[in-house]
């Protein structure tokens, strides 16, 4: 018997599913209308709003490949036509979504203090990645050993996240030792010299990120396993998969929530 957790997810993937194939109107051939979404959300909303107003939507947005993230200002319009993507199914696909289930890991807390929402970046985002980092970057060590002969793609995977992990350890020792102490002191009202740069520089090394964690998208073909793929490959193509979906979630906190508020507590 499946848990209530399960049985949730299952009816709103199954609701998800019904509004992406919802059948045109046979007199008129348009689209059915999007409707919880209709009143907040269009064609011109910044994709990265309708994550922060939802985080469930996340979902949506990875299947097609939308990044929310540090491609948050972009409007619905614009990223759907970058993707292909019919425009008006995708309303219908993150309305289906709006109101469904959501973890602990992706519940945001809109009204959370900057704070709380450092603490929870720290918990949810960081903690892990130190932790998987180091046996992720071994087991791909081992995988371009076994099977790089035959995927010459792999040697390429394993530099291009060598230099990943590097920049993202780094970046979350910069980000725990110096910008985040500087935002907690904003918000406790105490000045901060050269805020605006810290801030910026976060921004800029997260565009960093999202342009190594698509070129190992590419590379993998979407982290599809080749074949006759091995448990080992398999699992690290799955682990890497998980690292862009969490790495997506990360960044578009920080850049959507945690560094606008930084920047609205600063002196005119």
């Amino acid at each position: 018997m499946r848990n209530p957790r399960t049985l949730a997810v299952l009816s709103t993937v199954t609701a998800v599913l019904a509004a992406c194939t919802a059948a045109p109107d046979q007199r008129t051939g348009a689209l059915p209308a999007p409707e919880a979404a209709a009143a907040a959300w269009n064609e011109q909303t910044p994709v990265g709003r309708i994550v922060r107003d939802q985080p469930e939507t996340a979902r949506i947005f990875a299947l097609v490949e939308i990044d929310y993230c540090c491609g948050g200002d972009a409007s619905l319009g614009e990223a759907a036509a970058a993707k292909q993507v019919n425009v008006h199914r995708l309303l219908n696909a993150l309305a289906a979504v709006r109101g469904g289930p959501v973890d602990g890991a992706t519940q945001v807390l809109p009204h959370a203090t900057v704070d709380d929402l450092m603490t929870h970046i720290i918990d949810v985002y960081h903690a892990p990645l130190r932790r998987d980092l180091p046996d992720l970057e071994d087991r791909i060590a081992t995988v371009v050993r076994v099977h790089g002969d035959g995927h010459p793609e792999l040697p390429e995977v394993q530099v291009t996240f060598r230099a990943l992990r590097a920049g993202m350890e780094q970046h979350l020792q910069v980000e725990e030792a110096r910008v985040f102490p500087a935002i907690a002191h904003l918000a406790a009202g105490r000045p901060v010299d050269a805020m605006e740069p810290m801030i910026q520089a976060l921004y800029d090394d997260h565009d960093e990120v999202a342009a190594a964690l698509q070129t190992l998208h590419r590379l993998t073909n979407g982290y599809a396993p080749p074949t006759r793929a091995c448990a080992l490959y398999r699992g690290v193509l799955r682990d890497l998969d998980h690292l862009e979906r969490q790495t997506m979630a990360h960044v578009h906190l920080e850049n959507q929530v945690l560094l606008p508020r930084a920047r609205a507590m600063l002196p005119r």
